[in-house]
């Protein structure tokens, strides 16, 4: 496969991921706005009908108002319950002239003392009691709606609306009572969006009922009913928004609202699949789309790469050439860039090789000489490991038999002046005393350098080290120092590290010491904290004591340097420089932020 080829589909391979990873969140994103903008058109569309519902009832109950107000149903009427009986055949005709009007298929006289229609519209009703009626019941002091029923009369669906009929004098002597079709209804439901197939809205009654017709039913008002999981969610929540399966058994999504007021379910839905159609022509988009741009990244990457294949052919050509044993060459090198650089290059080292050809006397003679530089590094290197056997061997002097002569000399002087202190005056004990003390301070001094040295030729293997553990241990050890300087040690969440433990406990052990000693007249307080960042633990020792010029704040971890003298506070200046080592082998590092009087902070990275 030529490089062309290749470099062209690395580009389009190099495109596929970001354009998918892009395709993919613009495809899930445009998904979500799809399925939330339905939900958003059917909780639209269950307000826009809701509303509609409520405004047709009340234009209803206005107009049997209307009708109760009129004076032939109020002056026409004597006070008192002793009246003469009504005239029906003028009163019905009365009424019938609204029949028909807003969709009332009857209009009825109910007497407000037994409860018994006394006209109505439909003579075949006259006579009947309806006290046991809510209309009846609660109707008697204002406009009354009924919850959809159905009528056996008239065989359909209906709402009852009721008003109270008062004479002159503001007595209630009768109630005016309409039955409204709920086919005007229907038909206001059957208004649907065109541009849906399956969208549906309808109401369904607190029994489970069809109050108006579903888009894919017939007859099903008050003859058939519907249990969902949107119509039971809907009774406990008010509302429910989701998919479920439909009195079709078709899962859709779709918003069930209950109405307490009517006491009924109004409910908006689409079938699923109608949404997952506009969810697949998305996809289909979204991939046409990231199929599109990934050809044209191909295309891109053939165009660019013959910029680059022209001139590494030629150069190929001249590599080939050369090869063979031919320095003379033509190269294209008027033009700028990194190709052009490159074969500029070639050029240049084609026509050094070509003026002078490498004899095989300097060869050997090269040879020569680095098997001789080879030489030289391995008597170093064997240099270095008999430096390395005698250091060893000094550090076991150091620890054995530089110590033993320095106790003698501590023990036979202390001897002295104990057996002849009434025979030596007061400048011979002083003598004495500078003796022991300079022989302590030299076996100090020497176990210090021992313990320098040991940080890396004799340190432990590392493990998993709880920090708090090792804390645990330094307060152990500086027990007594603790407790004679009242001193206060805090840690705070320190972590796991993976490190040599004994080394862990002298190094922390070696700066608290020296927040206890340099310190002055105040209690110490030293509080170990830790933080996490990148790939190591950050760990702070901070103290209260007398800080640190900024001028040497650099120096304070070099070997013997101190900033004291021994007078002020004792020590061999050792302590920092092991600190470092130790933080060193551990991959990490050691520093300080100081300001005198305020105290100093230690920071130590070591890593996770």
């Amino acid at each position: 496969m030529k490089i062309r080829l290749k470099i062209a589909l690395l580009f389009m391979l190099l495109s596929i991921l970001p354009i998918s990873i892009i395709s993919t969140l613009v495809f899930i994103e445009g998904k979500k706005i799809i399925t939330q903008k339905v939900i958003d058109h059917l909780v639209t569309t269950n307000d826009l009908k809701l509303d509609t519902l409520i405004h047709w009832a009340q234009s209803r109950s206005r107009f049997l108002n209307s009708i109760g107000a009129i004076p032939f149903l109020t002056s026409s009427q004597p006070a008192g319950l002793n009246r003469p009986p009504l005239s029906k055949d003028t009163t019905r005709a009365f009424l019938n002239a609204f029949v028909g009007e807003h969709q009332f298929l009857e209009l009825f006289l109910v007497d407000i003392a037994d409860g018994r229609i006394m006209v109505s519209t439909n003579p075949l009703q006259e006579g009947k009691f309806k006290d046991d009626q809510a209309f009846f019941q609660q109707g008697q002091t204002a406009p009354f709606i009924q919850d959809i029923v159905f009528d056996i009369a008239s065989g359909r669906p209906v709402m009852i609306f009721s008003v109270p009929l008062f004479s002159e004098t503001k007595e209630i002597w009768a109630l005016l009572a309409g039955v409204a079709d709920l086919k005007g209804l229907s038909e206001i439901f059957e208004k649907r969006n065109p541009l849906s197939c399956t969208e549906d809205t309808y109401l369904i009654n607190q029994f489970n009922y069809f109050i108006t017709e579903p888009r894919f039913g017939n007859e099903y008002a008050l003859k058939k009913s519907v249990i969902t999981v949107g119509t039971q969610k809907a009774r406990t929540l008010g509302q429910f928004i989701g998919i479920y399966k439909d009195y079709q058994g078709i899962e859709v999504l779709g918003q069930t609202r209950w109405f307490e007021k009517m006491r009924l379910y109004i409910v908006s839905k689409i079938d699923q699949a109608e949404v997952d159609a506009s969810i697949l022509t998305l996809k289909n988009q979204v991939l046409l789309t990231a199929f599109i741009l990934a050809a044209i990244s191909a295309f891109a990457g053939w165009l660019l790469t013959g910029l680059v294949t022209r001139p590494l052919t030629a150069l190929m050509k001249a590599i080939r050439k050369v090869g063979s044993g031919q320095f003379q060459i033509n190269l294209d090198i008027s033009r700028r860039g990194e190709l052009y650089d490159l074969a500029r290059a070639f050029k240049n080292m084609a026509d050094r090789l070509n003026a002078t050809m490498v004899s095989k006397a300097e060869l050997e003679k090269e040879i020569i000489v680095r098997k001789a530089a080879e030489k030289q590094l391995q008597q170093t290197v064997k240099a270095l490991e008999q430096s390395n056997e005698d250091l060893q061997q000094f550090a076991y002097v150091a620890s054995h038999d530089l110590q033993e002569p320095l106790r003698m000399v501590s023990s036979f002087t202390q001897l002295l002046a104990d057996r002849y202190s009434d025979q030596l005056d007061e400048k011979a004990h002083k003598w004495i005393n500078f003796a022991v003390d300079g022989a302590t301070r030299m076996q100090r001094l020497i176990q210090d350098l021992l313990n320098f040295s040991r940080v890396n030729t004799r340190g432990g293997e590392f493990e998993e080290t709880d920090l708090d553990d090792v804390i645990d241990e330094v307060k152990i050890n500086l027990q007594l120092a603790l407790q004679e300087s009242c001193a206060r040690l805090e840690t705070v969440g320190l972590p796991m590290v993976r490190a040599d433990r004994n080394q862990m406990v002298m190094l922390f052990q070696n700066i608290v010491a020296n927040a206890l000693k340099f310190c002055e007249d105040k209690s110490p307080e030293i509080r170990i904290s830790s933080e996490k960042q990148d790939n190591h633990w950050l760990i702070h020792v901070q103290d209260n004591g007398i800080g640190i010029e900024p001028a040497f704040i650099n120096q304070i971890f070099i070997i013997f340097k101190r900033l004291h003298t021994r007078e002020e506070y004792p020590g061999t200046g050792l302590g920092l420089a092991v600190c470092k080592r130790i933080v060193q082998r551990h991959n990490g590092w050691i520093w300080a932020e100081s300001e005198p009087g305020k105290g100093t902070i230690f920071h130590i990275a070591l890593p996770t």
